[in-house]
């Protein structure tokens, strides 16, 4: 795979407009994905459920495993590029995909590797609940066509 491409832009993250770093606004998004996947185990799709489970944890970084009835893996999360906040997916040992996160407001977004992080119809590539229990990405921008939504829980 080429090297990680974030959007062009900066992200942008609503704790900045309180006096935050983005590099802090990023370590916090990176915890607030590890305190999910602590809380909520299985996660759901209409073609596949997953288990997830921590591997390791660092300041502005965690591994995070999974089972699914597709595969095997695990989800490397990073601060990246100007405070980007990176996710690798690994199947078995090989990266399959990457995504640039940032939450502007109370949601986060999530960015294709390589593209122009613009909104098209004012939705994000890909959107998470604010709690973190839901993710759908928009097919529109090239993603797998399905939703995550973690087992039993509405938001």
């Amino acid at each position: 795979m080429n090297p990680p491409q974030p959007p062009p832009r900066s992200p942008h993250y609503d704790w900045e407009e309180d006096g935050g770093t983005r590099e802090h606004a990023a370590r916090f998004l990176i915890e607030r994905f590890v305190s999910v996947i602590n809380s909520y185990e299985e996660w759901r799709a209409p073609s596949f459920t997953a288990t997830l489970y921590m591997l390791d944890e660092a300041p502005g970084f965690a591994m995070v495993g999974f089972k699914s009835t597709l595969g095997d893996g695990r989800i490397e999360f990073s601060i990246g590029h100007d405070g980007w906040v990176l996710a690798e997916i690994y199947k078995d040992d090989d990266l399959w995909r990457r995504a640039w996160c940032e939450c502007a407001y109370e949601e986060p977004s999530l960015w294709p590797d390589g593209s122009d992080g613009e909104d098209k119809d004012k939705e994000p590539a890909a959107r998470m609940s604010k709690r973190c229990w839901w993710i759908t990405f928009w097919h529109s921008w090239g993603w797998p066509s399905f939703s995550i939504e973690a087992a039993g829980l509405d938001d």
